[in-house]
């Protein structure tokens, strides 16, 4: 987008918005949505988006006027309702939270207290499925500074199950910063090969093909080592099959017709 075109983006004042933004909930929210780097990306790129369509939205004749017009009518009913429902305005986030865990944790462990004994064998079984899987395709390493959360010993199979849940986002998180760093790395890669090429479609080719290869060189461990399970599991059961399916001690006949004695 062109500075141009910024500048007159940044032009349309929204009054309503900027309500919104004011209550706790929505601020907490937006904070919530900042720390996380992968949704802090997804809102980077429709902050942009929004920013794209309004500099030449603002181009329309009447645009701002009927824009202007809306955003003061919502901002006066919201003005409206603040002062109906003044406690509104002062919800938070933690609010929620712990109103939700107060009623919501105390019905959930009453109704699990009776059926934990049925239901505790299979969501075990469950969980220990879950943890081999979350320690093969993302396993901690030494130089991780990841704290296992689901290592301790937990009330009962559901907590286990949240303490699990806290446990894959914490590995997740490296995954999440190099998502939020791929555009910089991608306009630094062709930046440098543009410099270094006659022409932009060489320069975006050279691009294409260093992103790929640094792609694959990344997946390929992960990649062989689901393959190398996936074949030790096969010879394991083949060799499970074999013996139960033709047993030594039992006659077959080659494709000639010869009776073959086991």
């Amino acid at each position: 987008m062109s500075e141009h075109h910024q500048a007159k983006a940044d032009t349309i004042k929204s009054s309503s918005l900027a309500h919104i933004k004011g209550y706790p909930l929505v601020s907490d929210s937006i904070k919530f949505i900042s720390s996380v780097p992968l949704t802090s990306l997804i809102a980077h790129y429709i902050s942009l988006s929004v920013h794209f369509i309004l500099s030449y939205a603002i181009t329309v004749p009447y645009f701002v006027a009927a824009f202007s017009f809306v955003d003061s009518y919502v901002d006066s009913g919201l003005s409206k309702i603040d002062s109906a429902l003044p406690a509104f305005t002062k919800v938070s986030a933690s609010d929620i939270s712990r109103v939700i865990r107060s009623y919501l944790g105390y019905y959930v462990s009453t109704a699990y207290h009776y059926v934990e004994k049925f239901a505790d064998p299979l969501i075990k079984s469950i969980n220990d499925l879950y943890k081999r899987g979350l320690d093969f395709f993302l396993p901690v390493k030494l130089s991780d500074s990841i704290t296992p959360t689901a290592s301790a010993t937990p009330v009962d199979q559901v907590h286990r199950s949240y303490a699990l849940a806290k446990e894959t986002y914490s590995r997740l998180q490296p995954f999440f910063k190099q998502a939020s760093a791929i555009p910089n790395h991608v306009s630094t890669v062709y930046k440098d090969e543009k410099a270094q090429s006659s022409s932009t479609h060489e320069a975006v080719a050279k691009t294409t093909t260093k992103l790929s290869g640094e792609v694959y060189t990344t997946l390929k461990p992960r990649i062989g080592k689901i393959v190398g399970a996936a074949q030790a599991t096969y010879t394991n059961t083949a060799a499970a099959v074999d013996p139960v399916i033709l047993p030594n001690n039992v006659d077959t006949v080659n494709s000639s017709g010869i009776e073959i004695r086991g």
